[in-house]
């Protein structure tokens, strides 16, 4: 009998414990108002010249670091030849997988894609709204047109993919 109720005094100890920090741990979890100050809305973009270049410089990091040849690269050529072996066959030398036939077409790891297309609509995007900046003169313009074009036909190279032309740019896609 000692036993019994030494094992409901836990069990409910235990219950009242869980609820108790169960109760107080979400109330400032999921709260996040103090970050949507923080956000820069993209109509708030094209109203200064300094955010509209940040933002065409927000568009270069889509673009693939060609650099990184071996580990962590952005395409598996640099390892997946015929005459290329070597020993590395983890998850930061992931073309050696394509040398051992170990690749299922669910395998997500060289999938860019979605990060080109991201880069992509950051570029078509700039280019249609630059004239919105009201400090901004037309050389000034021109060159911010000229990055973000240059992005922008970066991203579709490598993605090697088409891109319908817009009413904002006069019949003219990247």
């Amino acid at each position: 009998m000692k036993k019994k109720t030494n094992i409901i005094k836990t069990l409910f100890l235990s219950m009242v414990c869980s609820i108790t920090i169960g109760l107080q741990s979400c109330g400032d979890y999921l709260d996040v108002e103090e970050y949507i100050d923080q956000m820069t809305f993209l109509d708030s973009v094209f109203s200064r010249k300094e955010l509209l270049d940040q933002y065409i410089n927000g568009a270069a990091q889509y673009i693939p670091n060609e650099g990184k040849l071996w580990s962590n690269s952005s395409t598996p050529f640099q390892i997946a030849s015929d005459e290329n072996f070597m020993s590395w066959n983890d998850s930061q030398h992931y073309g050696m997988k394509f040398l051992l036939d170990e690749i299922t077409p669910y395998d997500g790891y060289y999938n860019n894609y979605p990060k080109y297309y991201q880069g992509i609509r950051m570029a078509l995007t700039a280019l249609s709204r630059i004239n919105e900046v009201p400090d901004v003169t037309d050389v000034e313009r021109r060159e911010l047109m000229g990055r973000c074009y240059f992005f922008g036909r970066i991203l579709l190279l490598s993605a090697d993919v088409a891109v319908r032309t817009c009413a904002h740019c006069s019949g003219n896609a990247l």
